[in-house]
């Protein structure tokens, strides 16, 4: 007996459910969308497929698409069902997806017949990539705690990127100015510099933080400070001259005119010493008329340095006549005392020859600054005493904006 032929027919395997879930910056643990740039995606199997026909085994083919494309960015065929979210066959990795995709899943179940669709696919909604990683802080480096120019560089190292620092944002504050805020750019190099300025008389405080492309803001970086000084030393910030400008005898400030001895001029330096420096130098020159001092029986030169501001934190040396620099065995000027806040150097006449002995013969001038072409009974000598002065100022005391004023001057009476 010949029976009728029967074809017994492949059951196919039903839909499964599927979602979308976040592997955290490729390790775990699973969480919800939407996920970060350095995020896997998870095409979690929800409910898995079944087969009808016993002994079939269901694997699941993944196919991962951007956007509205029909293409497929990344495929994985015929894998087993998940042994759990961290199962990297039904992963997307971090690297395949970048800032703005719309990403979806698409999972197609099979059985153990033919390598064709066995059952209906099921398909995710759309997740967008984000940017939510919050960039590196920037990094500032040290500034000079005291200044003298309005003009302060910022500078320091960043991480340069769009999902890093897009934009370097940088402020200043000060409790008693209005606030500065400015930005600067994260270069290639992953550093950044910028000029401020900065009002004087006031003490900054300025740090700064990185923002990525999708406004994630970065933790604040640390602060420096900076105090603008006012009073300030014009001299340091000098750009023709240079930033070593009156730090050495052999580079003094010397844009002074010259002192004659009728006191009806003076000069006044308004100067500090602070960060790096230890000295500052200057050179005066002196000028005296011999010829109204034989008129005038009088020798008038009397030049004076007197420190009028900053006593307690600066003292001056002088050196009359010499350039230490071109003289390293010159001596200053008192040296025993050290060093001092005031000087003055005139003729008093003092009753003694040239070589220090008495003049007995002779009483003492009612004016001891009297003088005349030739050293008699009455008169000393009217010497010309012009010459030029270098003046050291050193601090004495700890660092801050504490600035000193200077006074030179020429010509009247002394007492000493």
């Amino acid at each position: 007996i010949t029976t009728s032929t029967v074809t017994i027919l492949n059951s196919v395997p039903s839909q499964p459910a599927v979602s979308l879930l976040v592997w955290s910056d490729g390790t775990g643990p699973a969480v919800a969308p939407p996920p970060d740039t350095v995020d896997d995606i998870i095409c979690n199997l929800d409910t898995s497929s079944t087969d009808a026909d016993t002994g079939d085994t269901v694997s699941y083919t993944i196919q991962w698409f951007e956007d509205s494309s029909a293409t497929p960015i990344y495929v994985v065929n015929k894998t087993p069902a998940p042994t759990g979210t961290s199962d990297a066959d039904w992963h997307l990795p971090a690297d395949q997806t970048s800032y703005g995709d719309r990403i979806k899943c698409r999972v197609t179940p099979y059985d153990n017949f033919g390598s064709g669709a066995a059952g209906t696919f099921a398909e995710t909604p759309y997740v967008e990539v984000q940017d939510l990683t919050q960039p590196n802080a920037p990094v500032f480096d040290s500034i000079a705690r005291y200044g003298n120019s309005t003009t302060v560089t910022l500078s320091g190292t960043c991480v340069a990127g769009q999902f890093d620092c897009s934009v370097l944002t940088i402020s200043c504050t000060s409790p008693t100015a209005t606030n500065l805020n400015t930005t600067a750019t994260c270069t290639g190099l992953n550093d950044f510099s910028k000029d401020v300025f900065l009002d004087r008389g006031h003490t900054w405080t300025c740090g700064g933080i990185c923002t990525d492309q999708a406004t994630n803001d970065s933790p604040p970086s640390g602060t420096v400070v900076t105090e603008i000084c006012d009073p300030f030393d014009s001299y340091e910030i000098n750009a023709s001259e240079g930033p070593t400008y009156g730090d050495s005898s052999g580079n003094p400030v010397d844009e002074f005119a010259g002192l004659p001895d009728d006191n009806a001029s003076s000069i006044t330096v308004t100067g500090n010493i602070i960060g790096a420096d230890t000295v500052d130098w200057y050179r005066f020159q002196s000028t005296d008329n011999v010829s109204e001092d034989l008129a005038d029986g009088r020798d008038a030169y009397n030049f004076q340095i007197t420190m009028q501001a900053g006593i307690d934190d600066y003292d001056i040396t002088v050196y009359r006549g010499t350039n230490p620099s071109l003289n390293p065995s010159a001596v200053p000027e008192c040296n025993a005392t050290g060093q001092y806040d005031d000087y003055n150097w005139y003729n008093w006449d003092k009753n003694r020859r040239a070589n220090g002995t008495s003049v007995s013969d002779r009483p003492l001038p009612a004016d001891r600054q009297a003088c005349g072409a030739n050293p008699n009974a009455a008169y000393n000598y009217c010497a010309d005493d012009s010459v030029d002065y270098y003046v050291q100022v050193v601090r004495t005391q700890q660092t801050d904006c504490q600035h000193y004023r200077l006074r030179a001057s020429n010509g009247g009476t002394n007492t000493p």
